[in-house]
């Protein structure tokens, strides 16, 4: 039987400043709820448009896999182990901060903003040497299919992304890669209902308990799969 968790666009933390926007779909930085701590190995899912010429100065992270996915602009990286790169729509980016890394990251474009949906994962082991790595895929995603962005190997956890661009009144299943796994799906635009629930544009559902889900496009959607270990991140690895 599945157990599911819903997570509304409209209940999320929200930052508005100089520098851009950022809605927090979890717990981050003096923006706390006891209920929201995270789903799994899943820890942050924060959705951010920086205005141009803006970013993020140089900050610490440690034993945490990060992975940016640019919706719109290019996001500029540059980390303390001299490694540069800019993701971009059709290339991810994802950092392993490992035993510790500084690192910054800017909209370097004088005219576009730059939205993003960076996202965190606990690993499952700690003070690796820290890695910075870009994986390209297809954007737009091809229709109604499951595109995999991330699976175990490419960050230090039993994870997998995939993106989904389901056409309207169209159907379809996503299969657990490992049964023992939750699953967490972002709507990143459109509306699609699964397990009983209508979402739409920012909202999310957790879902655990079964091997298999079937998500039914309302308009066209595009989704975000997040299939994450259950671990409690407190336990000791």
């Amino acid at each position: 039987m599945a157990h599911t968790i819903l997570h509304k666009a409209s209940d999320r933390f929200e930052i508005i400043s100089d520098r851009g926007s950022s809605y927090f779909s979890f717990s981050f930085g003096d923006k706390y709820r006891e209920d929201r701590l995270g789903f799994g190995a899943l820890r942050v899912i924060n959705d951010d448009v920086i205005f141009p010429g803006e970013g993020f100065g140089s900050h610490p992270h440690d034993n945490m896999e990060i992975i940016s996915i640019v919706q719109e602009g290019a996001l500029t990286h540059k980390d303390s182990a001299g490694n540069e790169g800019q993701a971009t729509p059709d290339k991810l980016q994802i950092i392993s901060a490992g035993s510790g890394i500084f690192h910054s990251e800017y909209n370097t474009s004088t005219s576009h903003v730059c939205r993003i949906l960076q996202i965190w994962v606990y690993p499952n082991v700690l003070n690796q040497p820290p890695s910075y790595r870009q994986s390209e895929y297809t954007y737009p995603s091809p229709l109604n299919q499951w595109q995999l962005l991330l699976e175990p190997g490419l960050i230090h956890q039993d994870a997998w992304f995939s993106l989904g661009s389901i056409g309207k009144g169209a159907t379809l299943s996503y299969q657990w890669m490992n049964p023992s796994n939750g699953v967490y799906a972002f709507v990143i635009d459109g509306s699609v209902e699964v397990e009983g629930h209508h979402l739409g544009s920012k909202d999310a559902i957790g879902i655990t308990g079964i091997k298999e889900v079937s998500f039914h496009a309302e308009t066209q959607v595009e989704l975000l799969i997040m299939e994450v270990p259950m671990i409690d991140p407190y336990a000791p690895l």
